[in-house]
């Protein structure tokens, strides 16, 4: 016995299937881009502590010599 819904079954699985495709595409561009991000975070990261390093030495060394100044 055929099934008679057999032909538009297969036009929507099709639909599904394409979908699937497209989101999967769509996915990889994303972790893609995150991936990106994250690289660009983590630089940033680096010269955040770099910069936090280098004002907390500036610092202790103006308190220490007492150079330190009040602003104007």
């Amino acid at each position: 016995m055929d099934n008679p819904y057999e032909a538009e079954q297969s036009k929507i699985l099709g639909r599904i299937v394409g979908t699937l495709e497209k989101l999967n595409e769509s996915m990889l561009a994303l972790n893609h881009a995150v991936a990106e991000t994250n690289v660009y975070n983590s630089n940033v990261s680096e010269i955040v502590e770099l910069w936090t390093t280098y004002t907390a030495n500036l610092r202790f060394n103006l308190a220490l010599t007492g150079a330190n100044e009040e602003p104007i």
